[in-house]
């Protein structure tokens, strides 16, 4: 599956702020003195799933935009899909001590942060 340009140049700036965001949240927790190891091990299995999560609807938009029939069913099982793949991460989270709960749930923001900060990008490209 190819991604058109536009698509891959989104995932690339919502990566790229997804990493200035999570360097944000160490700071302040290294600030508020909460920083241990298992902020940065959070951090990243959060960020892991956010971006796995943008990804993977990526990939289903891109397939039901090609599909010829079906789409409406495809997207709602990648809902499903990526709904209960979001839970069970969350539940890792707050069931593996090496994790910091807090830590895994911030990142989670991160994409819709990063999307709502797009609109700035587009200007500059235009």
């Amino acid at each position: 599956m190819k991604f058109e340009a536009d698509v891959k140049r989104m995932i690339v700036i919502i990566g790229a702020l997804s990493l200035i965001f999570s360097v944000i949240m160490e700071i302040v927790f290294a600030l508020l003195r909460f920083w241990d190891y298992t902020v940065l091990l959070g951090n990243i299995f959060g960020v892991f799933l956010e971006m796995g999560n943008f990804l993977l609807l990526c990939v289903t938009v891109t397939k039901s935009l090609e599909s010829e029939g079906g789409a409406q069913k495809l997207m709602q099982a990648s809902q499903m899909f990526r709904t209960a793949a979001l839970f069970l991460g969350l539940a890792l989270g707050a069931i593996l001590p090496f994790f910091n709960l807090y830590a895994v749930m911030i990142p989670l923001l991160f994409v819709r942060l990063a999307i709502m900060l797009l609109p700035v990008f587009n200007k500059k490209k235009q």
